[in-house]
């Protein structure tokens, strides 16, 4: 993998969803992240859509995520938290309603490693001495800041937040990846 677009709390909208995954394959990314509230149970369309991607989604469950509703779409129900390894680093993808931090991560985490948590719809990007870079998206649907709906892309050098709509950088939001 060279490439990931992450997005969390859709809440269903199925717009966003198809701009999330229209501005995915114009990144040519591997992988799509989903940080939780998905949304599923508002439209069999979402799972459509998911199912037929070009680019594979891995999805964690976030507190509006009923397991039931993934179980009704014929989709396995996400689980609370994925590891995955991206290139010389550790990713951990939750929602951030069980897992609030990266202290309360079920691996340990180094400072090269990356937490990704929704559940805020806050941006957020940052990282300091003796800690994993932090990363929140934003609300694919609904923030709760000054930003427009927004998702993160992240490659082996460098994580950015971007508008969904325009697929600019929000201004503050990239940062480059040392190791």
């Amino acid at each position: 993998m060279n490439k990931l677009v992450v997005f969390s709390d859709l809440h269903g909208d199925i717009d966003m969803l198809r701009m999330i995954i229209a501005r995915a394959e114009k990144e040519k990314a591997d992988s799509i992240l989903c940080a939780g509230d998905l949304g599923i149970h508002h439209s069999t369309i979402i799972a459509h859509m998911i199912r037929t991607s070009a680019i594979p989604f891995s999805i964690v469950r976030g507190n509006c995520d009923s397991p039931w509703a993934f179980i009704d779409v014929q989709m396995p129900v996400p689980p609370i938290h994925l590891m995955l390894d991206f290139h010389s680093r550790k990713i951990l993808l939750t929602h951030g309603d069980r897992i609030f931090s990266w202290y309360d991560s079920p691996a340990k985490l180094t400072e090269n490693d990356i937490f990704i948590y929704g559940h805020s719809h806050v941006v957020m990007l940052e990282h300091s001495e003796h800690s994993p870079w932090i990363l929140n998206p934003g609300s694919a649907s609904r923030p709760r800041d000054q930003h427009e709906p927004s998702f993160a892309v992240i490659t082996e050098k460098e994580m950015s937040i971007r508008e969904i709509v325009s697929g600019r950088i929000i201004p503050g939001y990239s940062k480059g990846l040392l190791h």
